[in-house]
C-alpha cells in the first residue's frame, strides 16, 4: 500500500473537479482527465496509476498544434480513487457520491452479474446523467454584458442545465467560517 502525499492528492481532487468526468463505458465506470499539460495529467498517474497517453484531438485543436494528454482509470480502482478523492470534491461530489455509493464494481473480469447488480448499474448510470443535465433542454443567454470595463463587451457563456426544481445547480462551496 502506498502513502499518498495529502497535498498531491487535494492538488488532482481540484483538477478533477474543474476537468475530469466520471462515466460509465459499456461495462465499465471510467475516470479521465484531458489537458494540453503532459505535467499536469502525470499527477494522476502517479498517484493512482491508470492509463496515461497523449491523444488525437479534435480537427480544430489537432491544427493548432498542441498535443493533449489523457489520463483514465477504469475498473476495480475507480471506487477507491474516488474515495480518496471525495473530501476534496465541490461540484463533483455528488456524482463521486453515486458511485461510492453503490458499492459496485462495474465490470469484474470473469465474474457474471446478478440482475440485481445490472439493475443498479442502470441506476448509477441514470444518476449519473441526471447530475450532468444530459438529455435536459437548456435555456440560457447566448452571452452576458459585461459594464465597467473600458470597453462594453458580450461574453459567450456555456450552459448550464436546471434541475427538476427549476434551479441551476451549482458548485458546493465552503463557508467562510470553515477552514479549507
Amino acid at each position: 500500500v502506498r502513502t499518498l502525499n495529502v497535498i498531491d492528492v487535494a492538488y488532482a481532487s481540484g483538477y478533477f473537479d474543474g476537468e475530469g468526468t466520471i462515466t460509465t463505458c459499456g461495462r465499465m465506470l471510467r475516470l479521465q482527465v484531458l489537458s494540453a499539460d503532459y505535467w499536469c495529467i502525470k499527477v494522476f498517474s502517479d498517484l493512482f496509476g491508470g492509463n496515461l497517453a497523449e491523444i488525437r484531438p479534435r480537427p480544430s485543436v489537432y491544427a493548432s498544434g498542441l498535443r493533449v494528454f489523457r489520463w483514465i482509470k477504469t475498473g476495480q480502482g475507480v471506487i477507491e480513487v474516488l474515495r480518496v478523492m471525495r473530501p476534496y470534491l465541490r461540484c463533483k461530489g455528488a456524482e463521486a457520491d453515486v458511485v461510492i455509493n453503490s458499492g459496485i464494481a462495474f465490470a469484474i473480469p470473469g465474474v457474471r452479474v446478478s440482475e440485481e447488480q445490472r439493475h443498479i448499474r442502470n441506476a448509477v448510470r441514470l444518476q449519473l446523467k441526471a447530475l450532468k443535465g444530459v438529455g435536459r433542454q437548456v435555456n440560457y443567454p447566448a452571452a452576458i454584458r459585461v459594464e465597467g470595463t473600458a470597453r462594453e463587451r458580450h461574453v459567450p457563456i456555456r450552459p448550464v442545465a436546471k434541475n427538476s426544481n427549476g434551479e441551476r445547480p451549482s458548485c458546493t462551496l465552503p463557508s467562510n467560517s470553515e477552514n479549507v
